[in-house]
């Protein structure tokens, strides 16, 4: 009897240190799920501050990350580096005549249009703000940037999109403002950007709907701000 007593109670506590050892498993792959799913919420967070809610695009603070990570990049591997500065022409016009519902729609289609012109994988085309775009284009000299450009204006044409209150076309067109250089210690991608954007306003300058690559024309508008100060 009481090795039958014996042999009861030794079941009785396999049993519980099964029952003990279940529930500590199963403690464990419920805190590694929780944990595995906090993780992913982190990320798709993360991904979603990146991108522009009307455009889907990647936005400003995107842009920035990426301009600086190519910079790097392009500074140890002595490669060319190219920003364009992209500005829809005339587009308060747009908005005024047309409201903004249809300016937010006429945003989506260009930016439909930009993701075509941006053909490589490593090629980072984001909204810069407003009716402002940008791209990021490593490894690629002036001219490689300009035909982007003109893959740009190309693209655009394609889409035909309605711009009854443009002064240059019926349809939707844009200023592009092109900058490269080979990054160097001495420069800064905050330079790169001030170029792009310096020739962006020399290409509204000479008349719109058209891209500036041009050192010149640059040259030429600080000496015009020069001669007004």
């Amino acid at each position: 009897v009481l090795a039958d007593d014996l042999v009861e109670l030794d079941l009785t506590h396999t049993g519980v240190i099964l029952i003990i050892i279940f529930l500590v498993h199963y403690a464990i792959l419920k805190f590694r799920y929780h944990d595995a799913s906090e993780v992913r919420l982190r990320k798709k967070i993360e991904e979603q501050s990146m991108l522009d809610g009307l455009t889907n695009l990647p936005n400003r603070r995107s842009f920035d990350r990426a301009l600086q990570q190519e910079w790097q990049h392009c500074l140890r591997a002595d490669s060319p580096l190219a920003l364009l500065l992209c500005d829809i022409d005339f587009f308060k016009n747009y908005n005024d005549s047309l409201g903004h519902l249809a300016g937010d729609e006429c945003l989506k289609k260009v930016a439909r249009s930009l993701r075509k012109a941006a053909q490589r994988p490593t090629d980072f085309v984001g909204r810069y703000g407003g009716e402002e775009f940008v791209f990021v284009l490593p490894n690629t000299d002036l001219e490689g940037a300009s035909k982007v450009a003109k893959s740009v204006h190309q693209h655009l044409l394609a889409s035909k999109i309605q711009h009854g209150a443009s002064e240059v076309s019926e349809h939707i067109t844009m200023s592009i403002g092109i900058a490269a250089c080979i990054p160097s210690q001495d420069d800064s991608a905050m330079a790169l950007l001030e170029s792009s954007d310096k020739r962006l306003y020399a290409a509204k300058e000479h008349g719109r709907n058209r891209s500036v690559a041009d050192e010149a024309l640059e040259a030429m508008l600080d000496e015009a701000v020069a001669d007004l100060c």
